[in-house]
């Protein structure tokens, strides 16, 4: 299968597949990395999804797919991302690494600074792509098997104002005692 884009011999009718790579930050909650099927009904849609197949409306996965498969004219798409994060949570700094995968293509030459900011245009704040470029199936493992620490930051309250020294003290014993580990229920 030919996934190359750069070489205007081939014509677009002889092109399967297109991938291109970047970061994504999500900057809302409840917005999940890929389509969020429902697990009753595995998307054909039931009472508990309310007849969508979906638990979610959106996801990174749909809001890229919305205007790079018809700006590259594809049938299909694959998200692959390294790692992912919980849906309530929002994935903020320099972005989670992904590479969208096309099939299908008709139109392989896209300009892909155009493409990620009508993507980011249309996201209305939800989530933004960033550094955007071509890249070929080998990139797909890399991206996946990549190791990407997570980093959570989190907002405590107090029923009374504590000792600033013993806060400061303790928080120094957490801080030499390295890593902590977070157990969720």
């Amino acid at each position: 299968m030919n996934d190359r884009v750069d070489d205007p011999s081939v014509p677009p009718q002889a092109l399967v597949r297109v991938l291109f790579e970047g970061r994504y930050r999500k900057l809302v909650r409840n917005l999940p990395q890929t389509i969020f099927y429902c697990p009753e009904c595995k998307g054909r849609g039931c009472e508990r999804c309310e007849g969508y197949g979906k638990l979610t409306k959106d996801s990174v996965q749909e809001l890229i797919a919305r205007v790079a498969m018809p700006w590259f004219k594809a049938r299909r798409n694959k998200f692959h991302g390294a790692g992912r994060e919980d849906i309530d949570v929002r994935m903020l700094g320099t972005g989670r690494p992904f590479v969208f995968e096309m099939l299908k293509v008709k139109r392989p030459n896209v300009v892909l600074e155009d493409l990620a900011s009508e993507i980011n245009r249309r996201a209305e704040g939800r989530m933004e792509i960033l550094d955007l470029q071509y890249c070929g199936r080998k990139r797909v493992p890399e991206i996946k098997e990549r190791q990407c620490p997570k980093e959570y930051r989190a907002r405590v309250a107090f029923s009374e104002q504590p000792d600033p020294v013993l806060l400061n003290e303790r928080l120094e014993e957490l801080s030499a005692q390295g890593r902590l580990a977070v157990i969720q229920s």
